[in-house]
């Protein structure tokens, strides 16, 4: 027997007693005017209204319990199981013979199409002797990590009253479906990848995603997205409680989640390889059974090797607005040969870019030995207060104008210089 947690279930003879509780509702005022009535039970010619004369227990068959008759139902069948959740299920094996066994060794499998997993084995020490009538009872349970068919395995092998061994088997086949579609989008935008995560309802039911975390790979660094979540508050706020639920309507409802990395230092561990890390997805159904599921290792797409880049050695968090400022700018060679020479230079995104040079519009290094790097200090001065995005950092090979590397999305705050 499986062992599942019942479901709500409401008849149509609730809905007809909630419709009762209405219409006394829309006679409490004239029964409030003429005072207390008579009050016998209910019937014709009763004066108290018809949910009033069920919920009042002044007789029997007129209580409470007829209200509540039928809202929780014990699953008649296996039911859906899904991937992530935990399958539990309860063992009973029973003597209905006339004599006693001895020595019963008891196993139980859960068998899918890759692997055949052992979940209760007593062969070690077995039952010594089962009289008459007599059962022995345990529970198994295994968290479901694949799709398909799976088929519970339990067999028992024990000695007869005639001293004979023998062997019984039983098989109980089920299946798991997959309650969630994960639909996974990889961007890069500049030295920033973004992984959007779209997670549709597969069931129909609904689901309340109760975490959705990305684990990041080694080399890079998870970064917030969005607003920062709302400070606890002392006292329960039902209205930002009912705000802050992440539910997946029945039948296809969806949310949408974006993470933002960023490599970490060269040479961390990783470097080099596609792997971007994994989702980790933490749900509860109808009844509050809980599941999970991890994705695969994501992979981005591959970024072009670099022959010479470039990169921020340091950005101010603010500056004054008309003060001049300057921005540290490394130039590495990331080849075994000498390269140069090249240009640096800052062009902005548009004509209303609030951050421009403050003098030469370029700056060149003549050359870069192999593995080598340089910093320059390019001189910038801000125009208009607020948060302003600057331009891009574009490397070029003055030889041929070639473009070796590009650089954009540093955003500096600017104040008012009073």
């Amino acid at each position: 027997m499986r062992l599942a947690r019942p479901t709500l279930h409401v008849d149509e003879g609730f809905k007809c007693r909630l419709e009762d509780a209405a219409m006394d509702a829309e006679g409490d005022g004239g029964a409030a005017a003429a005072g207390p009535g008579p009050g016998p039970g209910p019937g014709p010619g009763a004066e108290r209204g018809v949910w009033a004369s069920r919920v009042v227990p002044e007789e029997g068959e007129w209580a409470l319990p007829p209200v509540l008759d039928g809202t929780l139902v014990l699953p008649q069948s296996f039911g859906a199981i899904y991937l992530g959740e935990t399958f539990r299920s309860y063992v009973s094996l029973c003597n209905n013979g006339a004599h006693p066994v001895k020595a019963v060794s008891i196993r139980a499998e859960l068998q899918t199409e890759r692997q055949r997993k052992s979940l209760f084995d007593n062969h070690a020490g077995p039952i010594p002797v089962l009289e008459p009538g007599a059962r022995h009872d345990f529970i198994v349970q295994h968290d479901l990590k694949e799709l398909g068919a799976h088929t519970l395995i339990c067999s028992v092998m024990y000695t007869d009253a005639d001293g004979e061994r023998k062997y019984l088997p039983q098989y109980f086949k089920f299946s798991s479906m997959n309650p969630l579609v994960v639909r996974m989008k990889v961007r890069n935008i500049d030295r920033d990848t973004f992984v959007e995560a779209c997670l549709e309802n597969a069931t129909k039911d609904p689901i309340l995603l109760d975490t959705v975390k990305f684990d990041p790979a080694a080399a890079y660094a998870l970064e917030r997205v969005g607003p920062a979540p709302r400070p606890p508050s002392a006292q329960f706020d039902l209205d930002a409680y009912l705000a802050d639920l992440q539910l997946l309507e029945p039948g296809g409802g969806a949310k949408h989640y974006v993470f933002k990395l960023r490599r970490k230092a060269e040479g961390a561990p990783g470097e080099g390889q596609n792997a971007l890390g994994k989702l980790e997805i933490r749900w509860k159904g109808t009844m509050g059974g809980t599941g999970k599921l991890q994705t695969q290792q994501i992979v981005g797409s591959k970024r072009p090797e670099r022959e010479v880049r470039i990169s921020l050695l340091s950005v101010p968090d603010r500056v004054a607005a008309e003060a001049p400022f300057t921005l540290g700018v490394a130039v590495e060679n990331r080849t075994g040969k000498a390269v140069g020479p090249v240009r640096l230079a800052l062009q902005p995104k548009d004509d209303s870019s609030g951050i421009l040079v403050n003098g030469l519009c370029a700056q060149t290094v003549e050359r870069l030995d192999p593995a080598a790097s340089a910093s320059l200090d390019l001189p910038l001065i801000a125009i208009r207060t607020g948060v302003q995005r600057l331009g891009d950092l574009v490397l070029t090979d003055t030889r041929d104008d070639r473009v070796l590397d590009t650089l954009s999305g540093a955003s500096i705050e600017v104040r008012s210089s009073g």
